[in-house]
């Protein structure tokens, strides 16, 4: 969010921080991807097939462990507003 000072709206800024992988449940799902790929695919040899292969892994994540991040999100949060922003262990 952002406050403009030459528009006649105010827009509310929140607190947040700009990118925080605590606080982005997807980050955690990225992070397996490059595991997949190099587990369980041959080395692309065009664009193409690269994507193909990304795709394919990205469609092998099982829900339940995509929603399982979603989930923890309360005590992400949580942790972050502990420590004002700041690390935490998460």
């Amino acid at each position: 969010m952002f406050k403009n000072s030459s528009s006649p709206h105010e827009i509310e800024i929140f607190p947040w921080p700009a990118c925080s992988p605590d606080i982005s449940p997807i980050d955690n799902v990225w992070s397996t991807l490059p595991q997949r790929l190099s587990r369980d695919t041959p080395h692309a040899a065009t664009p193409d097939q690269l994507w193909q292969y990304v795709e394919a892994a990205w469609t092998a994540v099982a829900q339940g462990y995509i929603q399982s991040f979603f989930v923890s999100m309360l005590s992400h949060v949580a942790a972050v507003i502990a420590k004002d922003g700041g690390y935490t262990y998460y």
